[in-house]
């Protein structure tokens, strides 16, 4: 969704009702500003990024991982998987590049992709 309109012409209630339903429908929500000024791009690999940081494991007091909400965490995992069966190492260590906080969520891909490149870089 896409939301443009005057200061105060109540496009941030509008954001926040359909972000509250989306998070209850167990829909993934990615929120990005534009500006007038500023590079698009860098705005949607942000907003992945932070995304992605949602799923980051997080270590407890008590060394263990907190739990994620178990039906997001089910979609997240098909979405992911998807990912990485669809690039090749190479496509994936750029991906990495770009979204940080997606090679936190895979670090034994990552430390496939980054073996490979040592080798390559060898030859």
């Amino acid at each position: 969704v896409f939301l443009s309109g005057h200061s105060g012409s109540g496009k941030s209630s509008i954001i926040k009702q359909l972000v509250s339903f989306c998070n209850a429908s167990a829909w993934f929500v990615l929120i990005c500003n534009f500006y007038r000024q500023g590079a698009p791009l860098s705005v949607l690999v942000q907003s992945f990024d932070a995304f992605f940081r949602k799923f980051v494991p997080i270590q407890g007091n008590d060394g263990y991982c907190l739990q994620r909400e178990p039906l997001m965490q089910e979609a997240f995992d098909r979405i992911s998987q998807s990912i990485i069966k669809s690039i090749d190492s190479e496509s994936f260590g750029q991906l990495c590049e770009l979204l940080p906080n997606l090679c936190k969520l895979f670090p034994l891909s990552m430390a496939h992709v980054q073996k490979r490149k040592m080798q390559n870089d060898t030859m």
